[in-house]
């Protein structure tokens, strides 16, 4: 068998896995179907202070655009909160460089890469798995023992194999370039369903410019608009071009049941598995770390599926389960109760150096900042009376 794993999809979560595993000495070949890596751009590219040290990709000034410092809520009504820390609490990444540069590592390692290869189908064999791969028109299969899939959303080889859930969101973004440096360290974020109907918009401030984007189960460039007509945004992108603009897949539903089949031939990472952030959508920590502790169990290869998932969900299964429950809650909301819920919880400018502390973690943040505002809470449930109560509980 020529190679002990095959990897569908260079992207971060596939290379991540790849440059592990070639570290380790295992044959590892990675199918890319574009013709660069990280081309084209599918993420808004806002992660945690500890995802790159934990991933362990330098945190060089070309793939770190941009520091942040707290988030801008723009409510329905148009009122706005700043939520500040006086440390930071996220970084703004170049995501072509970033995948770039894990490609580099993966190859370096002794990974094989090839670039603009599509996988087209894959076969359960007694002994391993035959992979389709299309080149330029031409069918070729290769042999592997073990396949990972980490091809994102699109999920078409994933579905092949494992039972995927419908209902994703679209995301679209817009990428403006300023014709000076930019000083802006927040993270602007739009409520209501006038900017998304799912999720929500967001500006985020690169180093000579701003991403603007949003996702929504309908309709997301009339969200996209919204945003843009906004006082704020207009400014924010003022004598600015657009470089860049993507479309995507958002997943805010949750993991699948499994990350690999029952025979412990195929496995999942990142957004094939649905390792995403249900009240963001955000992925890269999550999915990353799943590469790093799905290519560990294969070169122990011992109950490989059964251990990945295991150790997966120690760290991040009971935040995803609760953070679903936040979701529903949130995606029930009319705008008028958005607009009450955060006016009534925060003043309009607030410290919280928790903001930096559990980026990562939704429901630690929220766990962390409720119990010192129980007067807030009791005027909220007074305000928004049995009907907020009724879909808390529902």
């Amino acid at each position: 068998m020529k190679w002990t794993v095959c990897i569908i999809g260079g992207g971060p979560c596939g290379l991540l896995a790849a440059r592990e595993l070639a570290l380790r000495d295992v044959n590892t070949i990675v199918f890319e179907e574009h013709d660069e890596i990280g081309e084209p751009v599918h993420c808004a590219g806002l992660v945690g202070m500890k995802c790159l040290r934990e991933l362990r990709v330098p945190e060089r000034e070309d793939i770190v655009l941009n520091v942040v410092y707290g988030i801008r809520l723009v409510l329905p009504s148009g009122s706005t909160i700043l939520l500040k820390t006086g440390k930071p609490m996220g970084l703004v990444l170049d995501r072509a460089k970033f995948d770039q540069e894990i490609g580099i590592e993966a190859y370096n390692a002794g990974a094989e890469i090839m670039k603009g290869h599509r996988v087209v189908g894959i076969r359960l064999m007694e002994r391993g798995v035959k992979v389709a791969v299309d080149f330029k028109g031409e069918r070729k299969v290769v042999l592997a023992r073990y396949v990972i899939c980490a091809e994102g959303m699109t999920r078409r080889i994933t579905r092949s194999v494992f039972k995927v859930p419908k209902g994703v969101l679209i995301g679209i973004q817009e990428e403006y370039e300023l014709p000076m440096r930019i000083e802006d360290r927040y993270v602007t974020v739009f409520l209501g369903r006038r900017y998304s109907q799912g999720l929500f918009g967001w500006a985020i401030p690169t180093r000579y410019g701003f991403r603007i984007g949003t996702a929504s189960y309908r309709d997301p460039m009339k969200g996209l608009n919204m945003i843009k007509a906004t006082d704020l945004v207009k400014r924010m992108i003022r004598g600015g071009r657009i470089i860049r603009r993507m479309a995507g897949f958002v997943n805010t539903q949750g993991t699948l049941e499994r990350f690999s089949d029952a025979n412990d031939r195929v496995f999942l990472v990142g957004d094939s598995a649905g390792q995403n952030k249900p009240l963001s959508g955000g992925g890269i920590y999550y999915g990353g770390k799943g590469a790093l502790i799905l290519a560990n169990e294969i070169v122990r290869e011992e109950d490989i599926g059964r251990n990945y998932e295991r150790k997966w969900n120690a760290i991040f299964g009971k935040e995803i389960r609760r953070m679903l429950i936040l979701r529903n809650i949130m995606d029930k909301l009319e705008d008028r109760e958005i607009d009450i819920l955060f006016k009534t919880l925060f003043s309009k400018e607030e410290e919280l150096e928790e903001l930096s502390d559990y980026y990562d973690s939704h429901y630690m943040l929220i766990k962390r900042i409720l119990p010192l505002r129980l007067f807030n809470i009791a005027k909220l449930i007074f305000k928004l009376g049995p009907r907020l109560i009724t879909k808390l509980v529902i």
